[in-house]
């Protein structure tokens, strides 16, 4: 009988551990399951009741939609009854975007839009057959999770973090089931019958128990490093949002027209506050901006090309780092090449959209971007945009004209992936008074590659 005192007391001591790991990992399993659904709700359960989700990744429609705002769309079949006033959402060059509706030509078939953030109503008005719904309502931080998790990258996580809810709940039930078993032996016979059994599935089960407790850090780990990205992200938009806030205003323009002005980029649409900007950091040398993207940002120079790829304008460690100039360049842009990089942030911000100009049809509507001074206002005529490798003979400054810029230019209008009228943007007999810039920034098709856009300097 003595014996069998033991073996129960063992048996009652291991199932209490037992009972407290099956209660632990069904817990976690049960948070892990919990996470994943709260995360897909908001894109799936829209989506059942015929809702359109789509996240905003730019500027263009602040303050009303916030960038990273998740916004859901109810797709129409009758685009004449669209209203003026109303969020309208349309394919555009491939892109999906959201604009306010200014006045519906039902004659023509056609809306005409305004981003509230911008300057100007759109360059052209939207057919309806472009039309895919209006906008019923937003949510304003959902967007930068979708981006997170509705990539491919993401979905693997997703799917790990479910399988691991999935074994962490098996791992519990099984803990439990043990434990309910270990407490109805009958006799000293049978529990040492069953030594050798026992063994074998104490063996097994602390094998599962390792391979839950793996998962529950792994999943532990991966959580804490999406909300260090995430708030990464959500703090730098905030940042270079709170700077366009502060020292950019928009420039009225006549919507009469409208059409023209934009057309011949005869009016800049922003002007910028250089004398509060340079308070804040005295190496903020411009701002480059265009229209209806996420372009609109201090340029800085600093005199060497690492510092501002991890800091931002206002010298702050970013990921995300700042717009900034080539060190061999001069800061007030007298070279006859000047070199701006930027970050490829995968929240589409920074130069992320360069490679949007590798489609004709967006840059038929993003012919110009802006470039502005405190010595003066550049409208940048966009000329060439291609896929090159880091240490390609693109990067070359000329700081005066030669017969290699005129070589120079005429390579990379002959690599550009779209067709630009070089002639008329610039006469042949007008190179050495241009002056030109490339934007770069880093992509991710192949190692080393860059994206770059080339454009023209037109003092206005």
């Amino acid at each position: 009988m003595g014996m069998k005192k033991v073996i129960l007391k063992q048996e009652y001591s291991a199932g209490e551990d037992r009972s407290k790991g099956s209660v632990l990992f069904g817990i976690i399993g049960k948070l892990i399951i919990l996470l994943v659904l709260i995360v897909c709700l908001p894109v799936a359960v829209p989506k059942l009741l015929g809702y359109e989700v789509y996240n905003i990744v730019s500027g263009s429609m602040e303050p009303a939609i916030p960038v990273g705002s998740a916004i859901y769309t109810k797709n129409t079949d009758n685009p004449q009854n669209i209203k003026e006033g109303e969020i309208v959402v349309f394919e555009k060059e491939g892109f999906v975007v959201a604009h306010r509706v200014m006045f519906n030509d039902l004659d023509k078939h056609e809306i005409y839009t305004k981003g509230d953030a911008n300057a100007s109503m759109d360059m052209a008005p939207v057919e309806y057959q472009n039309i895919i719904g209006t906008v019923s309502f937003h949510i304003s931080f959902i967007g930068n999770l979708m981006f997170l998790f509705t990539s491919a990258q993401g979905k693997i996580y997703l799917m790990a973090f479910l399988i691991g809810g999935i074994l962490c709940n098996m791992v519990s039930f099984s803990l439990k089931h043990k434990n309910s078993a270990g407490t109805n032996e009958n006799d000293t016979k049978e529990a040492f019958d069953e030594v050798s059994k026992k063994n074998s599935a104490e063996r097994k089960l602390r094998f599962l128990v390792i391979i839950g407790i793996i998962i529950a850090v792994l999943f532990l780990i991966i959580v804490a490093v999406l909300l260090k990205i995430y708030f990464e992200y959500k703090n730098e938009q905030k940042l270079y949002k709170m700077a366009s806030d502060r020292f950019v205003s928009v420039n009225s323009v006549d919507t009469d027209d409208y059409l023209e002005q934009i057309n011949k980029g005869s009016k800049c649409p922003i002007q910028v506050n250089f004398d509060e900007l340079k308070e804040i950091n005295p190496e903020i040398i411009g701002w480059i901006y265009c229209e209806d993207t996420p372009i609109n940002y201090p340029v800085c120079y600093s005199g060497e090309n690492d510092y501002y790829l991890n800091h931002a304008y206002d010298k702050s460690v970013k990921k995300s780092g700042a717009i900034f100039m080539e060190a061999a360049n001069d800061s007030t842009f007298l070279d006859h090449n000047n070199i701006i990089y930027g970050h490829h942030m995968r929240d589409r911000s920074m130069f992320a959209t360069l490679s949007y100009w590798s489609d004709q049809e967006y840059y038929n509507t993003h012919r110009y971007m802006w470039l502005l001074t405190p010595q003066k206002n550049y409208r940048i005529d966009l000329i060439a945009g291609y896929y090159t490798v880091a240490n390609s003979d693109a990067y070359v400054v000329y700081q005066g004209y030669s017969e290699q810029l005129n070589e120079y230019i005429s390579g990379i209008s002959a690599k550009s992936l779209f067709k630009a009228d070089l002639e008329k943007i610039v006469q042949t007999s007008d190179y050495a008074q241009k002056k030109y810039i490339m934007l770069s920034t880093c992509e991710y098709t192949s190692e080393n590659a860059r994206f770059v856009l080339h454009g023209v300097l037109q003092e206005m």
